[in-house]
């Protein structure tokens, strides 16, 4: 085996987490890092979160350096070609950098309507920032999206002080925390005064020839004002740098991966290219679905570098785990999502919004913190009851 080692690709927590875990492992070669971004690594979840509202620093989403020498970090350094037979990435700037093991955790990028004049979207910290200046001097802020991330950022929107609107084409957040979760929300979002409209056409941002946002306008002729427009509609493979290189990548570009994290392709021995992160489509329930969150980003990218060390011994399987805060209600969630039916209540209330609940079904068992302090762990091992491969419907 020669000495040029892993390159990643990404330099995100998949990135960081999998460059960690090698060194940890005693893996003796070079590591090397390759970001896009002009920043160090930082956690994602909290942009949308205090940092938006300007209640966190900007540097409190940095993530800690490696304390290992191994570990080489570029930024800056995005990387637009693969050859998987000279084993090599090439990148903007001219180089090319060889690779022994090659981790793809480049992630994705926001989806935008139209050519996204006029929308701001949340993923970087330079997303954030210049969404929170736009916020500071807004009258009528309009978010199109409500998952997660979208109800996120209405949440954090009203804190300036706007008039806040969200909308989507089906009832917001129903569809990924189920129904009891998803209306407790949208009562809390309309006793803060946030409207939401239900779009199932979709709708259209209309500019006006600066640039600016006149309104939003939905396919069934209703107009909502607004001037400042949030898109938090998912998001689109950052894998271009990919195609033609052999890689498998699914009918929208995402890299196809099995439960040791391993890349399909037929140019390249197995185990050589491997993926982890939102990037990655991975097995459950005898299908391929992504786990766009944080702690798979962790787990998987783990798992990567123990099949980089130690080949494919232990399989990884998913252990589904999902935090939000909007409106005044804190979710701590464990087990698969969107549960279905009614939910048990272990303790606390519902009606007064602090609650430990669980819903066991044949996914598995699911149980959700309502505004209620519990380590996680325990969360977790409550979840892992009756517990199956979990399905995530995301994609």
């Amino acid at each position: 085996m020669s000495a040029r080692g892993v390159v990643i690709v990404g330099g995100g927590l998949a990135g960081m987490t999998a460059a960690s875990e090698l060194a940890d492992l005693g893996y003796p070669y070079p590591i090397t890092i390759l970001g896009d971004e002009r920043h160090q690594a930082y956690a994602r979840p909290p942009l949308s979160k205090g940092v938006l509202k300007g209640t966190d620093a900007d540097d409190s989403v940095l993530l800690p350096d490696s304390p290992s020498g191994q570990i080489r970090v570029r930024v800056s350094s995005a990387v637009i070609g693969l050859d998987v037979q000279a084993r090599q990435v090439a990148l903007a700037d001219g180089r090319e950098i060889g690779y022994d093991n090659l981790i793809i955790a480049s992630g994705g990028r926001p989806r935008r309507l139209g050519d996204g004049t006029g929308q701001h979207v949340v993923r970087t910290i330079d997303d954030t920032l210049r969404l929170r200046d736009a916020l500071g001097v807004a009258t009528d802020v309009v978010v199109i999206g409500g998952g997660f991330l979208g109800m996120e950022v209405a949440s954090a929107a009203l804190s300036f002080g706007a008039r806040v609107r969200v909308i989507d084409v089906r009832t917001p957040l129903v569809p990924v925390l189920g129904e009891t979760l998803g209306r407790l929300t949208l009562a809390a979002a309309s006793e803060h005064g946030v409207k939401v409209e239900v779009c199932p056409g979709g709708v259209v941002v209309e500019c006006e020839e600066s640039g600016q946002v006149r309104r939003v306008t939905s396919r069934d002729g209703r107009a909502f004002p607004a001037d400042v427009v949030v898109t938090a509609i998912g998001d689109v493979p950052n894998t271009e740098w990919l195609r033609g290189s052999g890689v498998t990548l699914d009918a929208q570009g995402w890299v196809v991966v099995d439960d040791h994290a391993r890349a399909h392709g037929a140019d390249f021995a197995p185990g050589e290219i491997l993926a982890a992160g939102d990037v990655a489509m991975l097995p459950q329930s005898g299908e391929y679905r992504r786990m766009p969150h944080w702690e798979n980003a962790i787990g998987q990218a783990k798992a990567a570098a123990r099949t980089v060390v130690d080949g494919p011994h232990e399989s990884y399987t998913p252990d589904p785990y999902f935090w939000t805060e909007a409106f005044g209600i804190a979710y701590k969630i464990a087990g698969p999502i969107p549960p279905e039916g009614e939910p048990e209540v272990i303790k606390g209330d519902l009606d007064d919004r602090c609650a430990l609940i669980r819903w066991t079904g044949a996914a598995g068992t699911t149980v959700a913190a309502v505004n209620h302090r519990i380590p996680v762990a325990k969360l977790r091992r409550q979840a892992r009851e009756h517990r199956n491969v979990p399905t995530v419907q995301f994609q």
